[in-house]
Formats: C-alpha cells, sequence, structure tokens
C-alpha cells in the first residue's frame, strides 16, 4: 500500500511526562493477566500512544487540555481529584503535567474504574512521579462519595452512555463534588471537520499498521509480540463499542439537565492534517466545564 506523505508521517500531540514506552509493556502484560472484552484494546492502546497514534490519549490539543485544568484549579493550593474513568496512565500524566506547569500546588488523585489495568498503570506513573494517587476497581454508576472532590474529571467517559443513560449519570455524578467544585467533562459531537489539506490515503487502521511496522523497522518500539499479530488486535480492539456523539447544540443542555451549570465549553483544536487521517469519522473535541447552581 502506498499512504501520501502527510498521512503517514502524521503523529498525534505532545510528549507527556509520562514513561510510555514502559508503561506500555506493563499495560501489555496487565491486559492479559486482568482485562476480559476489553483486552485488545488496553493491550495495544499504549504502544500506540507511545507511536503517536493514539488520538484520544492526552497528547492530542496538549496545550489546550492543560489551559482548561489551569482555569478550573485557579486560587487552589489543594487539589482533590476523582477520575471517571481511564484508559490508561493518561489522567495521572495530566496532573502531573499541570503540577509542572502551575507548581506548589498539593494534588490528591482518585481514579476509578472498571478495569485493573488503567489502575495499574496509573499507579506506576503515580510512583514514578510521587504524586498521591488512590485506585478503585469498580462501576461509576455504584460509585459514592458525597461531596469529595474538587475536581471531577471525564476524560470523555461520556461516548460510553447510550441516549437515555447520560443525563442520569452525570447528575450522580454531580453528587461527588464538593462546595464550589468543578466538573470537567469531555464530549465527541458532529461539529463539521475542517477540510483536509490532502484527501484520505488509508483508513486510520491502514496508518496505524504501516506507522507499526516502520516504528519496528526503525527499532523505535520494541513489540512483545509480531507486527502481524499486533496489528489483527487493532483491527479487534474495540468489539462491543459504539461511539457516541452528542450534537454541539445540546452538550449545554445535557449538563444542565443534570443540575449543573456550564460555565465553559472549550472546543479542542484538529491537529494539523488529522482531517486527512479520520475523512468522514474526523470527530470534533471539547471539554465542557461545569460548577454546582
Amino acid at each position: 500500500m502506498t499512504q501520501d506523505p502527510a498521512v503517514s508521517s502524521f503523529r498525534f500531540g505532545k510528549p507527556t511526562r509520562e514513561d510510555l514506552p514502559r508503561l506500555a509493556r506493563l499495560g501489555y502484560d496487565a491486559a492479559i493477566a486482568h482485562c476480559g472484552a476489553c483486552r485488545n484494546y488496553h493491550m495495544t492502546a499504549p504502544y500506540l500512544r507511545a507511536m503517536g497514534t493514539g488520538g484520544i490519549g492526552v497528547e492530542f490539543a496538549w496545550d489546550s487540555q492543560m489551559d482548561v485544568l489551569v482555569r478550573a484549579t485557579a486560587g487552589r493550593r489543594t487539589v482533590r481529584w476523582l477520575m471517571a474513568g481511564a484508559a490508561d496512565a493518561g489522567m495521572t500524566g495530566l496532573v502531573s503535567g499541570l503540577a509542572e506547569t502551575v507548581p506548589g500546588v498539593d494534588h490528591h488523585v482518585t481514579i476509578v474504574d472498571r478495569c485493573q489495568t488503567p489502575l495499574i498503570l496509573s499507579r506506576a506513573h503515580a510512583e514514578a512521579e510521587g504524586m498521591a494517587v488512590e485506585t478503585i476497581l469498580g462501576d461509576l454508576r455504584q460509585f459514592h462519595r458525597d461531596r469529595a472532590f474538587d475536581v471531577v474529571l471525564m476524560h470523555f467517559t461520556t461516548i460510553f452512555f447510550e441516549d437515555g443513560e447520560l443525563v442520569p449519570f452525570l447528575r450522580h455524578a454531580a453528587t461527588w463534588l464538593a462546595p464550589g467544585g468543578t466538573m470537567i467533562a469531555g464530549f465527541l459531537h458532529d461539529r463539521p471537520s475542517p477540510e483536509p489539506s490532502t484527501p484520505p490515503a488509508a483508513s486510520v487502521n491502514e496508518w496505524r499498521s504501516a506507522v507499526v511496522r516502520a516504528e519496528m523497522a526503525a527499532g523505535r518500539i520494541d513489540l512483545p509480540e509480531d507486527a502481524g499479530t499486533f496489528i489483527a488486535r487493532l483491527e479487534r480492539r474495540n468489539p462491543t463499542r459504539t461511539t457516541r456523539r452528542v450534537p454541539v447544540a445540546e452538550v449545554a443542555e445535557i449538563v444542565r439537565a443534570a443540575g449543573l451549570a456550564p460555565r465553559e465549553i472549550a472546543l479542542l483544536p484538529f491537529a494539523d492534517d488529522e482531517a486527512a487521517l479520520w475523512g468522514a469519522d474526523c470527530r470534533q473535541r471539547c471539554f465542557v466545564v461545569a460548577t454546582l447552581p
């Protein structure tokens, strides 16, 4: 397959403070031991991030995400975080990046996820950073800790909820906020994507597969299995998930219906040539920042 150079050379984002190659191997082994239906996802996603091909990790629009977190925590000397869902160590990576950007703030992080693998990765990164972190294995819908957190961050957890489920879940999540607390919820929505500078030359999986082979050939990535087996996992990594998009006009309405007051809708910009990769499936991302009225 011949790929357009603008597509095949594209990579997402800015490196974080995470040791992505080390965490990728840790996640691969943890997924074998702990994952069920999510195994292929967790065996491959950290490696995709390490190669710059993840697409929804914390690397994309890093500066814009950091700006939102800086505004949400302004004036606080201590921040009690609840990370509502985590695919890997990215949530602790965001906090360690914020600590570097705004020094002198004490961060206490609680992460809840229904899979053990991202909790293992989060603890590993937190330990490397000297960060206080509590990890809880469980379903967010059954998690209860009233008025305990200054910031609740849902890094696109919203995509996992069907129509009719999201508002009740956000209403439940609002009970986690301490007085004066802030919720940051990531949404994918249907805002038209920018015109690509080049037409799509391949599907996203074809692009990722080409990157995997190139990175292995150059010795820049050390996969624990051969490229063909790894690429086959990419094809099977989201067997039951459909990505839920919320029309942009409805985002603030959903947040209000959950009893929260939206303060900001921050559009996270597309990277150069990103539209050329995703084509018609190019997804606009945004953070909604909300408080209790």
